[in-house]
């Protein structure tokens, strides 16, 4: 049973940080996930402890914002919680503090699948209990391809080793990453304010991938919208807000 929200403490490391010294928005993300399967873990109902039970639970789709910066040892606190369950959706929130400082927040939607058919699960050992905060927000809803852009092709990537996890696909942070090295403004001080990533379908090891990328500006920075395609349908989905 969630009775309270999890808590734990992570000190940022130099290989964690980018070109100006900030830690990594896919590195951010990462950190909060990991925070997030920790308590599963403690809570019995780990992936690992899923796996056995032909079982995974699965990120479908997720709102990040980032609210300030932080480097090189930074003492970051990372709070998560689950929500109640909405049918077969498992809502997730995250917090992460720089002493009092809020520096980040996500709120993401997970299914639990069973691995062999492929489906997704509205019964499972996850759904036991889950922490009772007062929810003022809204539950993220599916971001789809903008008609309204204007996309290109701006590259390819095959999927390999490095970016597969336990459920032998592609990690669901690696699609962020292919997006950040498409914004060419990162390198020149702009900074992420706001990620939306919608994941379709899994990519599997050795799947060639199709980034496509548009973007519209707006009055603070500007929005990129990419969708990632291996040529048979829609990966993922992800719109990134920077900032100057």
């Amino acid at each position: 049973m969630f009775e309270k929200p999890y808590k734990e403490s992570r000190t940022i490391r130099k290989y964690e940080c980018d070109f100006h010294g900030n830690l990594k928005a896919d590195v951010l993300l990462n950190l909060m996930e990991e925070c997030f399967e920790n308590q599963m873990r403690l809570e019995g109902f780990s992936n690992d402890k899923l796996r056995t039970m032909g079982q995974a639970l699965l990120v479908n789709e997720m709102d990040f914002e980032i609210k300030d910066s932080c480097e090189k040892g930074d003492v970051l606190e990372f709070e998560t919680f689950p929500y109640e369950t909405v049918r077969a959706i498992f809502p997730r929130a995250a917090r992460v503090y720089k002493g009092d400082k809020l520096i980040a927040t996500s709120l993401s939607q997970w299914t639990v699948v069973d691995l062999d058919k492929r489906k997704i699960l509205r019964e499972s050992p996850v759904t036991d209990g889950f922490y009772k905060e007062e929810y003022s927000g809204k539950l993220p809803k599916f971001i789809r391809v903008k008609n309204s852009v204007d996309y290109e092709k701006v590259g390819e990537y095959q999927v390999a080793y490095t970016n597969l996890d336990k459920n032998g696909h592609m990690n669901n942070v690696e699609h962020l990453s292919l997006a950040l090295n498409y914004i060419p403004e990162l390198l020149q001080g702009y900074k992420i304010k706001k990620i939306k990533m919608h994941f379709v379908k899994e990519v599997l090891n050795g799947e060639k991938l199709s980034i496509f990328e548009g973007k519209e500006k707006g009055i603070e920075g500007m929005t990129y919208y990419f969708y990632l395609d291996n040529s048979k349908s829609i990966n993922s989905i992800i719109e990134i807000e920077i900032i100057q």
